[in-house]
């Protein structure tokens, strides 16, 4: 299940930690997997920066991966997903959609 974290625009900290499983819980073991997090804005559906974004695979057979936000990734308010695309050692596929939701809020100063 997705968890909500709250950020502003234009953080680039802190790395998020995210678990990639699927709808029913079955969390993915990550083992020999290569792994990439794409960023959606989700009141307009466009990918964010129009590529994927680098993550480390912290602990496979669990699952937990780590993305740490570049400048540009949270760059207007609004509400995100991330979506994970594991590529397997026989290079078989799987997109998991909503593995982590973000509120992003404007900067107050």
């Amino acid at each position: 299940m997705a968890s909500l974290s709250y950020t502003v625009v234009g953080n680039t900290a802190p790395q998020y930690q995210i678990i990639c499983d699927r709808p029913d819980g079955t969390v993915i073991n990550l083992t020999s997997c290569t792994v990439e997090l794409f960023l959606y804005l989700k009141k307009v559906q466009q990918n964010i920066g129009n590529e994927s974004s680098t993550v480390t695979i912290l602990t496979a057979a669990s699952g937990l991966i780590g993305w740490q936000p570049h400048s540009g990734d949270f760059n207007q308010k609004g509400s995100y997903k991330a979506n994970v695309i594991v590529t397997y050692a026989d290079s078989s596929v799987e997109t998991l959609y909503n593995q982590a939701l973000f509120s992003v809020r404007n900067l107050i100063v």
